[in-house]
């Protein structure tokens, strides 16, 4: 009886042993992600199997072509996707995607192949329960705005304003995809505002430098503004299902044109309640884009959007930022605009 008591004991502590020993091999062993991925609009995405359990520490390898993904442990949930992009300028890039509002743990740095001896690491971009683009197909685009000085004892004020015009359009033709997107001056004031797009912004500050405008930082100053487009800032992160990108098209119909700038404040509120505006009205810009009635850009890393537009009157645009846009109508005291009416400079 002794010995059969004894032999019991000894079979339910190694089925007790192998049984944890395989729940644990099973949670930290999350398996690894399919070969070969596909491609989606330009950027890879991996889908990682098999179906992780929530709460589990995982480790997670892609070897796939150049990806190389180690020391990274992140929290597992039910649904795990990664996005990547290709080798660029910075390296490479991939991007945990947590389709489930499962929360995020611990994330290290990913050290990508092509700096890896380098030593430098770039910083794993998260955000629970939405796909991040890291990378944008759009070139990169810069708001440009001059104001001018005129002198008695210099270049006119029309010279100043013709001969910024030139070089700003030769400094964009020498680099890659460089291009002046829209030009305007505006009206009465000795302003210029121009919109242009580079893919490399070493390569357009060298052009510009290499091809100042007359009198540069004595009677001409500039101001410059990273631009992302807004249908990007609309699908990306209000979550506004969109296909739509802005050309340099105007609509035919005459009409003035006016530059609008709108910053947002949200003091009182959440951002998730401010999202939720928000998206009301960038569904209702993006109607009046989609009939070439404007042109929109989100300032990077800023609450603020800026307008150019083509309005038939000046009562059409007031009543329309007055009564037609959720912002305004339903945080009008967080939401500051200035316009100014301008003209096409050719």
């Amino acid at each position: 009886m002794r010995r059969c008591l004894v032999l019991c004991l000894v079979l339910l502590l190694v089925a007790n042993t192998s049984g944890w020993w395989r729940r644990r091999r099973r949670r930290t062993n999350c398996g690894t992600c399919s070969s070969p991925p596909p491609s989606i609009s330009g950027t890879t995405m991996y889908n990682c199997s098999p179906p992780y359990v929530p709460g589990t520490i995982c480790k997670y390898k892609c070897n796939e072509g150049t990806w190389s993904v180690f020391r990274s442990r992140y929290r597992c949930t039910s649904q795990c996707t990664w996005l990547g992009t290709t080798t660029n300028s910075s390296g490479n890039f991939i991007v945990v995607t947590f389709r489930e509002n499962s929360a995020l743990k611990e994330f290290s740095s990913l050290k990508t192949p092509s700096n890896r001896k380098s030593g430098k690491h770039v910083q794993l971009g998260i955000l629970v329960g939405h796909i991040v683009t890291i990378m944008s197909s759009t070139t990169p685009q810069y708001w440009l705005e001059y104001t001018f000085t005129a002198s008695e004892q210099g270049p006119g004020l029309n010279d100043l304003v013709r001969g910024t015009a030139d070089a700003l359009t030769k400094a964009t033709s020498t680099v890659d995809n460089g291009k002046v997107l829209f030009l305007f001056k505006v009206l009465a004031e000795p302003k210029l505002i121009a919109v242009v797009q580079a893919n490399d912004a070493a390569e357009l500050d060298a052009a510009l430098t290499a091809n100042p405008a007359p009198c540069f930082g004595q009677l001409v100053q500039v101001q410059c503004l990273p631009l992302r487009p807004y249908e990007a800032f609309a699908k990306e992160v209000l979550g506004v299902e969109t296909s739509f990108q802005q050309t340099e098209e105007w609509a035919s119909p005459p009409g003035q044109f006016y530059c609008v700038t709108v910053d947002v404040e949200y003091t009182g509120m959440t951002q998730e309640e401010l999202y939720q505006i928000w998206k009301q009205e960038a569904m209702a810009a993006l109607g009046v884009m989609e009939q070439g009635g404007a042109k929109l850009w989100k300032v990077v890393t800023e609450r603020k959007v800026l307008l150019l537009l083509k309005m038939p009157t000046p009562d059409v645009l007031d009543n329309t930022f007055m009564m037609g846009l959720p912002l305004f109508k339903q945080m009008g005291n967080q939401t500051h605009t200035a316009c100014k009416p301008i003209v096409p400079f050719k």
